[in-house]
């Protein structure tokens, strides 16, 4: 969790005659919802994009925050659009007034301002371009949608489609396949994202 590993970078640093600089208002984590419109799953190939995803997202965190700052990633497949979850702890390198070189905890990097956030998500779409996906208008005027608001949102678009026409049938594997599928992505997202790494096919 966020807590082992912010202290578990405090010993490293403390080994090397350094220290993590944590101020009192310091953001110890990063917490992202990554996912893509529901059509975009649909097909007798959803399992091959949600790999393609997944790989994609993970490639996005990796050139972010650098692979030792991901805490958790979770694959839900509960919901009608399937989505990872993912902590990271926001650490950077930095100096000190005298020079002296420290890691520092803070997400000012990614996070201090409209810009560096917008920033943020052009390079994660960027990062899915090569999977069709684009990246909603730039500065648009379009409301921010709370997490639970996201969740009332696809179930409520996947019932309008369902009542508008016809929807594709999308094979579904048996549910001990797809638990099991599910729990090894998650197994692998959690320990490593080092089969994330290289050019997606």
């Amino acid at each position: 969790d966020v807590k082992a590993r912010l202290e578990a970078v405090a010993k490293e640093q403390e080994a090397k005659g350094s220290s993590l600089l944590i101020q009192k208002n310091s953001v110890k984590a990063i917490e992202h919802l990554m996912t893509a419109s529901p059509e975009y799953f649909q097909g007798i190939d959803r399992e091959r994009k949600i790999q393609r995803f997944i790989k994609a997202c993970g490639s996005f965190l990796e050139n972010t925050y650098g692979r030792d700052n991901i805490v958790s990633a979770s694959l839900h497949l509960d919901e009608k659009t399937p989505h990872l979850t993912v902590i990271v702890t926001p650490i950077t390198d930095g100096k000190l007034k005298s020079g002296k070189e420290i890691k520092r905890l803070g997400a000012k990097k990614w996070l201090d301002g409209r810009e560096k956030m917008m920033l943020l998500q052009d390079n994660f779409a960027e990062s899915c371009k090569h999977l069709g996906l684009e990246r909603v208008k730039r500065n648009s005027r379009a409301k921010h949608t709370t997490i639970k608001e996201f969740y009332n949102l696809m179930n409520e678009v996947e019932d309008n489609r369902k009542i508008n026409y016809e929807a594709p049938k999308i094979p579904t594997p048996p549910l001990i396949g797809r638990e099991a599928w599910r729990e090894k992505v998650n197994f692998e997202l959690a320990n490593s994202f080092e089969q994330l790494k290289g050019e997606v096919q």
